[in-house]
């Protein structure tokens, strides 16, 4: 996948440290939104199907009982039109309460998203 290309239709996705390699780890800087900082997040690509899927996560081993994150990007191509998936699960015992705090900000980005997306690939 190319990362260099990947913020041109991700408007929120300001660097990503590394290419994206299956089982390894980078790190993903966001745009700020309500915060005064960027969000800065340390994932692990676990799925990488070139021109088909990246799935990262975020963190792993006892943090992610508190609070993770798992987020995706499908493609289906059906020889006429490609089918985007672009998917989030929350989980942890503090996931309802930052999502909820998180709503309005979360929601802006994937509108921006969807928006820069079809503005570089056609709706």
């Amino acid at each position: 996948m190319e990362v260099e290309a990947y913020s041109a239709w991700n408007p929120s996705l300001l660097e990503v440290s590394a290419p994206f390699v299956q089982d390894e780890w980078l790190t993903l800087t966001y745009a700020k939104t309500r915060a005064l900082v960027p969000h800065v997040f340390h994932v692990r690509i676990h799925r990488l199907e070139e021109g088909r899927a990246v799935r990262w996560s975020a963190p792993e081993g006892l943090a992610a009982h508190l609070f993770a994150a798992d987020h995706g990007l499908e493609l289906e191509d059906d020889g006429e039109l490609t089918r985007v998936t672009h998917s989030e699960h929350f989980s942890g015992l503090f996931a309802p309460l930052l999502v909820w705090l998180l709503r309005a900000s979360v929601d802006a980005g994937h509108a921006g998203f969807n928006e820069a997306l079809q503005d570089s690939f056609g709706s």
